[in-house]
């Protein structure tokens, strides 16, 4: 087959890992940066080019698409998809995942569990957000945000509405959720690719931390789940529209809760931790898919 990587970072771990599972198995594997790429409709049909590569003859899509590269990175995808070639998470379902308002609501609707979560934009309502989320500490998450950047907990009403505003002077739309103490700085990683849990994670947030992405110095141990929690993962991804995904769960008193659901899951902290070849499990859901 023929593969195309769709990643800015040919370097990245994740990528180069993915290229090399490939390539391992006799596939043509080519790593194409969407900024790269010419898109766009013209008199015959849509467009879709590169200096290059010929990328209308590629058998199927892997995208690695991060948050700052969707404006442009998501047309692209998109235009693989609308000339009828597979592509593993399309533009639709990163779209959906990286929305964190809209994926709640899904998640919501699909009867999966999520922490008590708000979004508003009239300061009148604050208070009354508050309370509905049990008081302080609350959550402050700046929407859209990403590796934790942007995510404050804050102690008392007045701190949360001082940061809820400063947020909003600044033009950005903030999500406030409950503040689950007895998760103490973890979280379980969920890798699933192609409706199947393959393995599972424990992120430990370092000291005086309560976020525990790698991105901020967390650290990570293979962690073996019940069927509860395996189940919340492999639901999550198929309400989400993700045949790979990483799902982020915070352990609670009421049971597993999903934080995040992430369309384009880093590799190197999940393989380093389980010992388990992410990487050939994506290419092996890549060419069922190309079949």
């Amino acid at each position: 087959m023929k593969i195309c990587v769709l990643s800015r970072g040919p370097t990245l771990y994740s990528t180069s890992r993915i290229a090399h599972a490939g390539r391992r198995k006799q596939h043509d594997v080519r790593i194409v940066d969407p900024y790269n790429a010419l898109i766009g409709s013209l008199e015959f049909g849509l467009a879709l080019a590169h200096p290059i590569v010929e990328l209308a003859s590629f058998d199927v899509v892997i995208p690695r698409v991060g948050a700052s590269a969707m404006p442009f990175g998501l047309p692209v995808v998109d235009q693989f998809e609308l000339l009828g070639i597979p592509v593993l998470n399309g533009s639709s379902a990163f779209e959906l995942s990286r929305n964190k308002i809209m994926a709640g609501q899904v998640l919501t609707a699909a009867g999966l569990p999520v922490p008590r979560t708000l979004a508003l934009r009239n300061p009148e309502h604050i208070d009354s957000a508050i309370e509905l989320l049990g008081g302080p500490p609350i959550v402050v998450k700046l929407h859209p945000g990403t590796q934790g950047v942007g995510v404050a907990i804050c102690e008392t009403v007045r701190s949360i509405r001082s940061t809820v505003e400063a947020f909003w002077s600044l033009n950005r739309e903030v999500l406030l959720q409950e503040f689950v103490a007895e998760a103490s700085g973890t979280d379980v990683r969920m890798f699933v690719v192609d409706g199947k849990l393959i393995g599972a994670m424990r992120r430990t947030a370092p000291s005086a931390e309560f976020r525990s992405n790698l991105h901020r110095g967390g650290t990570a141990e293979a962690v073996e789940v019940d069927d509860v929690m395996r189940d919340v993962a492999v639901r999550a991804a198929d309400a989400m529209d993700l045949l790979v995904a990483g799902v982020d769960i915070l352990e609670s008193s009421r049971g597993p809760l999903i934080m995040e659901v992430n369309p384009s899951p880093g590799l190197q902290g999940i393989e380093e931790a389980t010992r388990v070849d992410v990487a050939a499990h994506i290419v092996a859901c890549a060419e069922r898919l190309a079949l």
